[in-house]
């Protein structure tokens, strides 16, 4: 059994049903004011596209009752979204549309929570959200992201350890201006947990993994949320006056608070109210405060998810001035800065369980879990020690999952397989990658669990760095066509490789300190009919000398290497086969040689050339010639 979810998983699996599709039912003039002074579509397109959201909803609009249900009635739309002052009966249409489409989300703007309408729309059993429209696109995103939590949410918490934030809000002013922010800081939050993912497909899946905002407007909404989610609840904002049992309660935000806390003694609490006077009670009670009628009322909001959901970087503060004494943006920064932190200070947040409340708001789930049960013993040391063994094991174990994209900032010794550049891997490359998912894929170290088997740790140089070589310097028209190997090795290394590429091999180098092997992985190296096998180069280098001299020496092998597809074998060998020059590229795969020091001198575990029986021989050639 594998005891590490897969980078790309549960995030695969979420988000499953989505709003592509809104019908707008608006008069002509507030039609205007949507598509040419909001540019409502314009500015959904956009923002899905700076949040790196994919496929923005479109917007179809009616201009009355009978033309939005003959195009709910033909299909193919997920939410409607009418304006609250229509000339026909509000209540009639909402009717019309739910017998058409029972599951269909709708929902109603005005103008102001004070229109003669919208009161007693709030009160209609068809429709689902009335906000308060003031030209804010904002609300759009909103509206559309709220909806699409609410249809996901029984099946994400049930996939994954997925996170939901309970908003108790009965004014429909407060929160028209509340979730626009709340959702930007969400999704703010899930743009900086991209740090966290090995490639761009883990970033665009890591944006299902964000927490969900499920808004609710009596006690008794709030209190079914919460019951039917327990331990997927990451916080509550929560008004103090509000409905319960059908009637407005003064203090129904304190009872709840303290209901939420006996279940969960940490969950963060936020109680709102425009007097001033509740807030020492909140304080007393140990909920955090914000006053309604602060001018900074909504930044307040934004600093406070941003400081108590985990959003953000990780922030270590003294227990006793609570003043930031170190951060980390990432899990492997936390990695590296939990060592130099004082005992008080780790002593505090692992108390607070702050570790793992903050892994899981980066969407890291199964870490969040394994280090929450990790309970603060006698002795600190011994249990920092247990929270890095654990970030650690994490990271190498993920890494070994995922075909990762080079990032300088991540590198370490937890790495296993990384790609630099976008081509191919070549032949060898994708053999290594195979290989390492097939003995994942066995189970053989959940087997025999004191052996460590796998390839060694792997990075690749991708084939188009190859070419953007070849090209950047015109190296094809510069090979004379005779040339000697030595004539072809002088010209490649007459050309300097390019700085990014070169930090990158810096960084490479910071890490592994073993001699290296730099190999061959053309596109035909491993082919199956007339394979390139044995053709090209291989670069063996100790890897001594100063930081200078090992770099040199490295970006010395890389263009070997390259050169060695245009040696003189190598072409004879190509002429000899029905490919052309123009098909080949070269990859190249960088591996620390697997050994052990002895003193001052390195040894390989072991050396030598493998041949297998060659089952299925050519003419000419026997079984025992091997392959």
């Amino acid at each position: 059994m594998h005891t590490t979810e897969p980078t790309w998983k549960p995030f695969d699996e979420l988000m499953q049903r989505h709003i592509y599709h809104v019908l707008v039912v608006t008069s002509d003039y507030d039609r205007f004011l949507i598509e040419e002074d909001g540019h409502i579509e314009e500015t959904l397109f956009e923002e899905y596209t700076e949040l790196g959201l994919s496929t923005p909803p479109t917007l179809t609009f009616a201009s009355g009752g009978e033309e939005a249900l003959a195009l709910v009635q033909s299909g193919g739309f997920d939410l409607v979204v009418t304006m609250v002052d229509l000339d026909e009966k509000l209540e009639t249409l909402c009717a019309s549309l739910k017998a058409a489409k029972a599951d269909l989300p709708v929902i109603v703007l005005s103008p102001t929570p004070a229109h003669p309408k919208a009161k007693s729309a709030a009160a209609l059993h068809g429709i689902d959200y009335l906000f308060s429209w003031q030209g804010n696109p904002k609300l759009f995103l909103a509206m559309i992201k709220l909806v699409e939590d609410r249809m996901n949410l029984e099946h994400d918490t049930s996939v994954a350890d997925v996170q939901a934030i309970i908003l108790i809000e009965d004014s429909v002013r407060f929160a028209s201006s509340y979730l626009p922010l709340m959702y930007t800081c969400l999704i703010d939050n899930n743009n900086s947990t991209m740090l966290e993912a090995l490639n761009s497909w883990g970033k665009h899946l890591r944006m299902r993994g964000r927490p969900k905002i499920l808004w609710a407007r009596s006690w008794e909404e709030a209190a079914s949320i919460y019951d039917s989610h327990p331990g997927h609840i990451l916080g509550v904002i929560s008004d103090i006056s509000f409905p319960k049992d059908g009637e407005m309660d003064k203090l129904a935000g304190f009872e709840f608070g303290k209901r939420a806390r006996k279940a969960d003694p940490e969950l963060p609490i936020a109680l709102q109210s425009s007097d001033l006077h509740n807030q020492k009670r909140a304080w007393d009670m140990g909920f955090a405060f914000l006053w309604k009628q602060s001018p900074t009322l909504l930044s307040d909001l934004y600093d406070y998810m941003n400081r108590e959901y985990g959003f953000g970087p990780f922030i270590f503060r003294s227990p006793v001035t609570h003043e930031e004494v170190a951060r980390a943006r990432t899990m492997k920064e936390l990695q590296d800065v939990l060592p130099s932190i004082a005992p008080d200070v780790f002593s505090y947040h692992s108390g607070r369980n702050d570790f793992s409340r903050w892994l899981r708001a980066q969407g890291l789930f199964s870490l969040a879990r394994k280090v929450h049960v990790i309970k603060l013993s006698g002795n600190p040391e011994e249990t920092r020690t247990e929270v890095l063994k654990t970030i650690r094991d994490y990271r190498q174990q993920r890494s070994r999952r995922t075909l990762i994209t080079f990032d300088p900032q991540a590198f370490d010794e937890t790495t296993y397989f990384s790609r630099i550049g976008g081509g191919s891997l070549g032949g060898k490359g994708r053999a290594l990658a195979f290989i390492d998912q097939e003995l994942r894929d066995s189970q053989l170290m959940d087997i025999w669990k004191d052996c460590h088997l796998s390839i060694p740790p792997t990075v690749v140089l991708c084939t188009d760095l190859f070419t953007r070589f070849l090209e950047t310097y015109d190296l094809i028209t510069r090979l004379p066509p005779l040339s000697k190997d030595s004539e072809v090795d002088e010209l490649f290394l007459s050309y300097p490789l390019e700085p990014k590429l070169l930090e990158d091999l810096a960084r490479i180098l910071a890490v592994w300190k073993q001699p290296l092997a730099v190999r061959s992985s053309s596109l035909l190296e491993d082919s199956h009919y007339q394979p390139f096998a044995g053709v090209y180069d291989t670069r063996m280098i100790p890897n001594t000398g100063s930081d200078e001299e090992r770099l040199l020496e490295l970006g010395r092998a890389i263009r070997l290497v390259w050169a060695s597809t245009f040696h003189f074998s190598s072409r004879s060998y190509l002429a000899s086969t029905e490919h052309m020059l123009e098909e080949e590229a070269m990859a190249v795969v960088i591996q620390p040689v697997v050994g052990a020091w002895h003193g001052t001198l390195f040894y390989p575990t072991v050396g030598g050339v493998a041949r297998s029986l060659d089952f299925w021989p050519q003419p000419g050639s026997d079984r025992n010639d091997g392959v």
